[in-house]
């Protein structure tokens, strides 16, 4: 399980975009091209402000558009306790 806050969550993907140099409608557009539906960019603005993340059939998308692992987008890393907060707030390697 996740211990951190929307909020944070929020604020790590905003960077996270800001690496990938994509604007809020441009990765939407994206990850709703991956879903093969539209996806509205108020849905990742209202995630950047912390409300939430909604459906996780999201995440492979928004990772994969990001350049990032769903680890890396959740900040989180597998331990052999399972998944556990990563202690660290640098931003991962673009992977893709």
């Amino acid at each position: 399980t996740m211990s951190k806050n929307p909020s944070s969550l929020g604020r790590w993907m905003a960077r996270l975009r800001g690496q990938a140099g994509m604007s809020q409608p441009e990765l939407a557009r994206r990850v709703g091209k991956r879903l093969g539906r539209k996806f509205a960019q108020s849905t990742i603005a209202g995630w950047e402000l912390g409300s939430g993340f909604g459906n996780a059939e999201v995440l492979p998308a928004l990772a994969s558009e990001l350049g990032v692992s769903i680890e890396d987008l959740l900040r989180v890393q597998q331990t052999s306790k399972g998944y556990v907060p990563r202690p660290d707030d640098e931003l991962p390697p673009k992977r893709f």
